[in-house]
């Protein structure tokens, strides 16, 4: 049987935060491109499970402002207007102050899955993106074509032939191993645990990294969702041995 086929100009693999702004960017510049994406996402306030948080540097909401994007998120985003930096094993300190930099906030914490959701909106309103959400890329062939074949995207039943693929579908990228792209994993031997605290004390917006010799902890502060406690996002490193 005859296998149906689709033809995209690009073809972007992964739907998270990357290959959501990356799908959002291209149709920004009227290129059309197909997004597939093993989870469902063609609703709204799809009930996504990341509890992470992400920093954005003043870069990349210049990025998100040229491409329209940082209207959706800046009411929810906490500045960042202090910066410490300890050495435990120096007892010594470092700060980079906004105030003394005069170059605007060092940065900004957006909690993943409100930043996720207002992009996913998004993405189903272009007219430039085709979303094909639920769907699980089966291979992917680039060698042994013809001159004037395109490379082709295995999907269920289709065959999806793009001039162009891009894979965002994250560290362990499956799409990588299909074409025999290779990749160096290294094991530093350590856990990183993350998690949101609520506390009752304003964290001002300063930002906290203390680097112990088990591993280095950082507090981000969050931008205050509840009347009663502030909140702040902490990535702790530790040496495998001691997370238990």
């Amino acid at each position: 049987m005859k296998k149906e086929n689709e033809h995209y100009d690009i073809v972007l693999i992964g739907a998270g935060l990357v290959g959501l702004m990356m799908a959002l960017f291209l149709a920004k510049n009227k290129i059309k491109v197909t997004l597939i994406e093993k989870n469902k996402l063609k609703e709204n306030n799809v009930q996504l499970k990341d509890e992470r948080t992400t920093a954005i540097s003043q870069g990349t909401k210049r990025i998100l402002m040229k491409s329209d994007l940082w209207g959706l998120i800046k009411k929810h985003v906490q500045p960042i207007e202090k910066i410490e930096v300890i050495d435990n094993s120096m007892h010594k300190s470092l700060t980079f102050d906004s105030k003394i930099l005069d170059e605007g906030d060092l940065g900004f914490i957006v909690e993943n899955n409100l930043f996720k959701n207002f992009l996913i909106k998004e993405v189903n309103k272009s007219n430039y993106i085709n979303l094909i959400d639920e769907t699980i890329v089966r291979d992917i062939k680039i060698d042994d074509l013809d001159l004037d074949e395109k490379a082709q995207v295995w999907i269920g039943s289709k065959i999806i032939t793009s001039n162009l693929i891009i894979s965002a579908d994250g560290r362990f990228s499956f799409s990588r191993n299909f074409v025999n792209i290779k990749s160096y994993n290294h094991f530093y031997k350590q856990n990183a645990y993350v998690f949101i605290m609520q506390h009752e004390k304003d964290h001002r917006g300063i930002a906290l990294e203390k680097f112990f010799p088990e591993g280095p902890l950082a507090i981000l502060p969050m931008k205050k969702e509840n009347r009663y406690f502030f909140q702040s996002s902490v990535v702790w490193t530790l040496d495998e041995s001691l997370g238990d």
